[in-house]
């Protein structure tokens, strides 16, 4: 129960920057991590043998924690589009989209796999987060300050998921 709590109280620290930044902002900036670590990747090939791990690690470090903080600043960010009456909606919506995704992609990726290579992946990857922000540059909510029981909400959610 202890490591859950201080998982949370991590990931909590990572809104503060979404907070000082802008959430849009702040997810930008990690999709665009997501894809430094893309391309880091896709280059690997290319690195002498030797730096070939550090590089993956480097990667994998970037895309993970980029990962996270994408994840951490979305869901404020629907609390403050939906409030609490229709947060659920808008979580539906994220579900939705991401799992039509990983049912998707990997037929579709499998398909150019079979001509191109594994590289293709990463490439593919760069291509969406490319798309990624510019979608995001529409997304015009989101970023005025929560309401304090919009806040404490999200509080409330966030230590019961901690003591699950």
């Amino acid at each position: 129960q202890k490591k859950g709590r201080h998982h949370t109280a991590d990931l909590q620290k990572g809104g503060i920057l979404g907070r000082k930044l802008g959430r849009n902002r702040t997810i930008s900036i990690f999709v665009f991590g997501i894809a430094l670590a893309s391309t880091l990747m896709l280059l690997l090939g290319r690195f002498p043998e030797s730096a070939r791990l550090p590089g993956l690690m480097a990667a994998l470090f970037i895309y993970y924690g980029s990962f996270i903080m994408i994840n951490v600043n979305t869901f404020p960010m629907m609390m403050a589009i939906g409030g609490k009456k229709r947060f659920g909606t808008f979580g539906g919506y994220y579900y939705t989209a991401t799992f039509l995704a990983a049912a998707i992609a990997p037929t579709f990726l499998g398909f150019f796999i079979g001509f191109y290579g594994y590289d293709v992946l990463h490439i593919f990857n760069i291509g969406a987060m490319l798309l990624i922000f510019c979608i995001l540059r529409l997304v015009k909510h989101g970023e005025q300050a929560m309401a304090p029981e919009t806040e404490r909400d999200i509080e409330a959610i966030t230590e019961q998921a901690a003591t699950d």
